[in-house]
């Protein structure tokens, strides 16, 4: 396919790499060019690309990191010189990553990236249909914390050489993303934070209250950031990887941002996954702990009925970016083929994009009718 039989009307990132050379490391930056058209707006700068994702990586269709030479406003907000291009290779909707965002922007979590679909031509080739997001790092326009905090994952996908600590009741580690460097007196703040909430979260005396639980974690972004991964039956949701939290000394510990739901939203045929029915979430050692308590539970059903009542917007949503990336679909088609992978459960593998997009609709129907049930029985 050429540059010229693109018809999208989305924005298009042209990047080429010195020499158009390949982008096969997630490790090593290759300097670049990049030039984004956006409606009458022309951006272009250097940046240097990588590769990024794990289980995506071997895909055909790869996800890159990008990082600016200088400060840009790629999607008309705020300036910054880190983003990612999302290739959404494992979902046939392409729209996973972005109704989850919706909800976190329409919930009481501090921050939601933002993100915008484009076209890419890398290396004067058309790639197909990304999403361009804001990359998670601590900033003062996408988690708001002074340089003193903490940007943390449970990160079971964690690289060797990068900062971790375990946790008794966690199965995964805790991965320090920022700072990147870290004093022992820092390391061993945030080591005696997280062991001491663990400790309070199961002893028994602790499990029916607020009182000391409540002293150490954020309770509105862990009820919200729950309750989007348990609506969406997101896979790594189970405190797996790319489960962020931050911390400010002196404050409490935040869930958030929400990241990855690509295999969300019935798209996964493990462990039941693609049944609209069934916790999952839940079964997190610490949210099953939280779950002792009534106070935690009344805000559950309190928020999730919030989520419930704006169930028409959402769908509204998916209606409208589905429309949008009607065009896109057929492009990124013709370069991928994905509606013809095995990518989905078999009994969703519908080869049309419209019956994609109404799988999900229905599937996320049900699971909020199925999560109502429950939740009213707590």
């Amino acid at each position: 396919m050429t540059i010229q039989d693109i018809k999208a009307d989305l924005p298009i990132v042209f990047i080429n790499t010195e020499k158009e050379k390949d982008i096969t490391s997630r490790t090593i930056y290759q300097r670049a060019i990049l030039k984004f058209e956006n409606d009458s707006s022309v951006f272009e700068d250097t940046v240097f690309i990588k590769g990024r994702g794990n289980s995506s990586w071997r895909k055909p269709k790869k996800s890159y990191r990008l990082k600016l030479k200088r400060k840009a406003a790629l999607l008309n907000y705020d300036k910054d010189k880190s983003w990612v291009l999302i290739s959404n290779y494992k979902d046939k909707t392409m729209l996973r990553n972005h109704i989850a965002f919706y909800m976190s922007s329409i919930s009481n979590l501090e921050y939601t990236p933002k993100s915008q679909f484009v076209e890419l031509v890398l290396n004067n080739q058309y790639y197909g249909t990304y999403q361009l997001c804001e990359r998670i790092k601590i900033d003062k326009h996408r988690i708001n914390i002074s340089k003193d905090g903490y940007l943390l994952e449970i990160d079971g996908k964690a690289k060797k050489g990068e900062t971790t600590f375990r946790v008794e009741h966690l199965r995964h580690p805790v991965n320090i993303k920022e700072p990147s460097y870290i004093s022992n007196n820092k390391l061993k703040y945030i080591i005696d934070y997280f062991r001491e909430l663990d400790h309070i979260l199961y002893t028994p005396e602790n499990q029916t209250t607020f009182e000391q639980w409540e002293k150490y974690l954020d309770v509105d972004s862990f009820v919200d950031w729950y309750l989007i991964n348990e609506i969406a039956k997101n896979v790594d949701a189970n405190f797996h990887t790319s489960c962020f939290m931050y911390l400010e000394p002196g404050g409490k510990l935040k869930m958030g941002p929400v990241w990855d739901f690509d295999r969300a939203f019935g798209n996964n045929p493990r462990k039941d996954l693609d049944k609209p029915n069934g916790f999952h979430v839940r079964r997190n050692t610490w949210f099953d702990q939280l779950f002792h308590s009534p106070l935690f539970v009344a805000k559950i059903k309190e928020r999730f009925n919030y989520f419930y009542n704006h169930k028409a917007d959402i769908m509204l949503e998916i209606n409208t970016q589905a429309n949008q990336l009607n065009k896109a679909i057929c492009n990124n088609e013709k370069k991928w083929h994905i509606l013809y992978t095995d990518e989905m459960p078999d009994d969703a593998t519908l080869k049309q994009y419209n019956k994609e997009v109404k799988w999900m609709k229905k599937w996320l129907d049900k699971r909020f009718e199925w999560l109502r049930a429950e939740f009213n029985k707590l």
